[in-house]
């Protein structure tokens, strides 16, 4: 969820009394939406766990709104908590732990996974007055950055992530996707000593670690997914980048 996303969730803090009840009624505007993201509030005896899902084709780019989306909802629950708060009680789980700062939750408390947001936490704040949370104002500075500060480097990663299964989207469309010509693209890729070749290799290297490690997806699955023509192609690349096989790499 992005900053400017917010703006429907402002009611249902207005309708509701306790944190419970928010996260309740949240679940269900987000199923009537009929959103590609699903949440759902867990509760088993004294622990609570709020769930963000995303189906499992979601591209990484999805990292920095679930960063907002853990900021927003542990904002919620300190200020609930207010002098009783302790942030060592509650844990998230979600694809980058980098993007959460310290001042929202210790690292301890942040753990890596899958896309999305596991937060667990004591099931006793679901009974806490709901207050009521700005994310215009409230919401601690999260460091994600703004469009002017990604370079361009980042911003023909995010284009290539986004169209990484793509095997026709190449050089043509990625300048045109930027706003420059094909040689433009390619001057200033040179002077920051990189290129759109070496730009896919590391998406593709890194979107392949994180389904090799969060999930049990087959092979040629991935391989597809990632733009490989066939699975044994897929694997001479990955070993190229790591010395191991996917499946080596996933057993280890």
């Amino acid at each position: 969820m992005a900053l400017g996303g917010w703006a429907p969730i402002l009611p249902l803090q207005n309708g509701s009394n306790t944190v419970g009840e928010f996260l309740q009624r949240f679940c269900a505007t987000a199923e009537d939406q009929g959103g590609a993201a699903s949440y759902r509030l867990e509760v088993e005896g004294k622990i609570a766990i709020w769930r963000l899902k995303r189906p499992r084709d979601t591209t990484s780019d999805v990292r920095h709104a679930d960063a907002t989306a853990v900021a927003f909802f542990v904002e919620i629950l300190r200020q609930a908590s207010g002098d009783a708060w302790d942030p060592s009680g509650v844990v998230a789980v979600t694809s980058d732990t980098t993007l959460i700062p310290d001042d929202i939750l210790p690292p301890t408390s942040a753990i890596p996974g899958a896309l999305g947001v596991s937060l667990r936490f004591q099931s006793d704040l679901l009974l806490l007055p709901l207050p009521t949370v700005d994310p215009l104002s409230d919401i601690p500075p999260t460091g994600l950055p703004q469009p002017r500060q990604i370079d361009l480097r980042g911003r023909v990663r995010q284009i290539i992530e986004q169209r990484v299964a793509d095997r026709d989207f190449g050089i043509d469309q990625i300048a045109a996707s930027v706003g420059l010509p094909k040689w433009r693209l390619q001057s200033l890729l040179r002077q920051q000593a990189s290129n759109v070749a070496r730009l896919r290799d590391q998406v593709r290297r890194e979107l392949a670690v994180e389904r090799l490690t969060t999930s049990a997806e087959a092979i040629a699955s991935i391989a597809a997914a990632l733009g490989y023509t066939s699975a044994s192609n897929f694997t001479r690349a990955f070993r190229s980048w790591t010395g191991k096989t996917p499946k080596e790499f996933r057993n280890s």
